[in-house]
């Protein structure tokens, strides 16, 4: 019972304080940390192709256009 008191006497204090709002966030990052292992977690996000296929785009003055190419890739 007296850690107890002395726990709550230490919260009352500036550095008590401090040290247990930076407990809490280590325990919150831990909680809410991404659990990705290599590159499982990886998303990559693409425009549709049939929205951006044989149009023309113009980037620093130069025209592109995009076109679909099936290809294997071995991972």
């Amino acid at each position: 019972m007296a850690l107890l008191g002395n726990l709550i006497l230490l919260m009352k204090t500036e550095f008590g304080s401090f040290l247990i709002s930076v407990i809490w966030g280590f325990a919150l990052a831990l909680l809410f940390r991404r659990t990705c292992k290599n590159r499982n977690c990886v998303v990559i996000k693409a425009p549709n192709a049939k929205e951006v296929e044989d149009k023309i785009y113009k980037f620093d003055s130069a025209c592109f256009t995009f076109n679909t190419n099936i290809s294997e890739c071995k991972a």
